[in-house]
C-alpha cells in the first residue's frame, strides 16, 4: 500500500528535475539528433538550418516559460492545493517555468554561437 501524497511529490519531483536537465542537456549537446535529411545538405545550408533552429526553439521555450510563470501566479491567487497533502502548486510550476527559461536561454547562448561561427565561415 503506497503512502499518502507519494504519487503527488514523485510527480512534482519529476516535473522539476525534467525541466532541469533540458538546459543542461542541451549545453552538453546529448540530445537525440534526427539528422537523416540534413546530412545530404551542403554544410553551409546545414549550419544556416543550426542558426534558424536555435534562434526559433530559444523564442517557444521562452515563451512556454512565460506562459508557466503566468500559470504559477494564476495558481497562486486561487490558492489551489494538491489533493492528498495539500501543498499549494504554484512553487513547482515556478520552477519548471524557470527550468524552462534556462533551456531558453541555452539556446539563445548556442543560436549566438552558430551564428558567430557561420559569419565567419562567410
Amino acid at each position: 500500500m503506497p503512502y499518502s501524497g507519494a504519487y503527488e511529490l514523485l510527480s512534482f519531483l519529476g516535473a522539476m528535475i525534467t525541466a532541469f536537465s533540458l538546459g543542461y542537456t542541451q549545453r552538453q549537446k546529448d540530445h537525440i539528433i534526427v539528422d537523416i535529411l540534413s546530412n545530404r545538405y551542403p554544410k553551409r545550408l546545414r549550419e544556416g538550418l543550426d542558426v534558424f533552429n536555435y534562434l526559433l526553439l530559444s523564442l517557444f521555450m521562452g515563451l512556454i516559460s512565460y506562459h508557466l510563470f503566468k500559470w504559477a501566479i494564476r495558481l497562486r491567487v486561487s490558492g489551489e492545493l494538491s489533493e492528498n497533502l495539500q501543498i499549494p502548486h504554484y512553487p513547482f510550476v515556478s520552477i519548471v517555468a524557470l527550468g524552462f527559461g534556462a533551456y531558453s536561454f541555452t539556446l539563445l547562448v548556442d543560436f549566438v554561437n552558430a551564428l558567430c561561427q557561420y559569419r565567419d565561415d562567410k
